[in-house]
């Protein structure tokens, strides 16, 4: 529900979005131009996130033990 708020705050704002007039050529342009950038964003942010996120043989072989581990407690 936020995200369909700002995406119209957004139209609205800068692309001078009109609810009567949503074909018009300036809500067009805005559309492909707030989607593409708000995927761009995206894709960085999650790009950053993962970038920073450090996973390695080691980490990944020291969390499938401690799952195991928890599943053996979970288990007793």
């Amino acid at each position: 529900m936020i995200d369909s708020a700002s995406f119209l705050w957004i139209m609205a704002g800068v692309f001078e979005y009109n609810t009567q007039m949503p074909c018009a050529p300036e809500a067009l342009q805005g559309y492909r131009a707030t989607s593409s950038l708000l995927v761009g964003l995206l894709f960085v942010i999650c790009t950053l996130l993962l970038l920073s996120y450090k996973l390695n043989t080691k980490t990944a072989i020291e969390m499938a033990q401690s799952l195991a581990n928890r599943r053996k407690k979970a288990a007793a």
